[in-house]
């Protein structure tokens, strides 16, 4: 115990931040591969699909998510110590993360030996990438609920806190937009079997598109070797997965700008600099987010610029991800609290 503490006490903010932000390139460049956004060119998509599921399953549910737990143990050992429900939130997130850790694993073991290297885990059990995304997101949406709630209680002792609500809205919004998510994958999406056609290339692509043959919508597709995984929504389930789609996106981001311009706009005006540049800055990445979503207008499928909106549209995204998270980090380094500033790092 006495040596699980002082590997703790190592994990100070400049280690923990620079972990994030690891975690966080790691995850872009997943997006842009897993869309299609990024070009493998000559390189073996094989070998580097399997690089970067491993790196993920390593850095962001091993070391990554080793060093943020320990992190977040020591700044909240006070506040777990009077409250028996952020100590059992915090067990239970530690428990379910490396749990996952351990059923990834197992998939890349599982993949290696019996796939012969190909990561589209041509034999991997269904219950075990079914249980991912199950652990995930049943606790995500439980942990978003209850945060949700804090931030409704804290606006009802002072409705002026247009902040607090936005916040708490986007709590909400994202808990149903990750449970309608894993519902839409668990239980609306089907899974089409084939043969492999001689000469097709191996890997894992997001298609989006309706085909006769499948009587629905192909979403995934992962080719194999020997054999082809189609992931289809049937056409009589078209309407409700396009609606889940659009709840599971916009509500969340709209609310989380919303609330992030807010707290920005408090800070900056305490400050005395709200100027151009600070709206600017902030506009950009919503204006991508609602050409690239197709809010404004919308272009057919087989538009052949619809790749670009994709662009635009993870511009968008991403951009006002990393905005989302520099506006705690501006606001930590002008603060003279300690302990503010370790929560508002987490």
């Amino acid at each position: 115990m006495r040596g699980l503490n002082s590997l703790t006490g190592l994990v100070g903010r400049k280690v923990t931040v620079t972990t994030a932000a690891i975690i966080t390139i790691l995850v872009i460049v997943d997006l842009l591969l897993t869309r299609q956004l990024l070009s493998y060119g000559t390189m073996n998509t094989d070998s580097i699909e399997t690089i970067i599921f491993a790196l993920t399953a390593v850095i962001g549910y091993g070391i990554g998510s080793w060093i943020l737990l320990m992190y977040t143990q020591r700044i909240s050992s006070e506040l777990r110590a009077k409250s028996r429900l952020i100590n059992a939130m915090h067990w239970t997130v530690m428990i379910a993360q490396f749990s996952i850790l351990g059923i990834l694993l197992y998939l890349i073991y599982n993949n290696s030996v019996n796939c012969h290297g190909y990561f589209t885990f041509c034999n991997a059990p269904r219950f075990s990438t079914v249980s991912v995304a199950v652990i995930s997101s049943v606790l995500a949406s439980i942990i978003l609920g209850i945060i949700s709630f804090k931030f409704f209680s804290w606006y009802k002792l002072n409705k002026r806190n247009l902040i607090v609500l936005f916040y708490g809205l986007a709590g909400v919004t994202l808990a149903i937009s990750i449970s309608g998510d894993a519902f839409d994958k668990l239980f609306l999406l089907h899974v089409v079997e084939e043969k492999t056609p001689l000469g097709a290339v191996t890997g894992s692509a997001f298609i989006y598109k309706v085909f006769a043959k499948y009587h629905g919508e192909v979403a995934y597709k992962v080719v194999n070797p020997h054999s082809t995984r189609l992931y289809v929504v049937p056409s009589s389930s078209l309407s409700l997965h396009r609606l889940i789609v659009i709840l599971s996106s916009d509500p969340p981001y709209v609310f989380t700008w919303l609330g992030t311009l807010m707290l920005l706009h408090y800070y900056y005006q305490r400050i005395g600099k709200v100027n151009l540049t600070f709206w600017v800055i902030l506009s950009i990445p919503l204006i991508l987010y609602l050409i690239g979503s197709g809010l404004i207008f919308s272009l057919p499928n087989d538009v052949t610029y619809r790749f670009y909106y994709r662009i635009i549209f993870r511009a968008g995204t991403i951009g006002s991800s990393v905005l989302f998270g520099l506006a705690f980090y501006i606001i930590t380094r002008k603060l003279a609290a300690m302990k503010v500033k370790d929560y508002l790092t987490i």
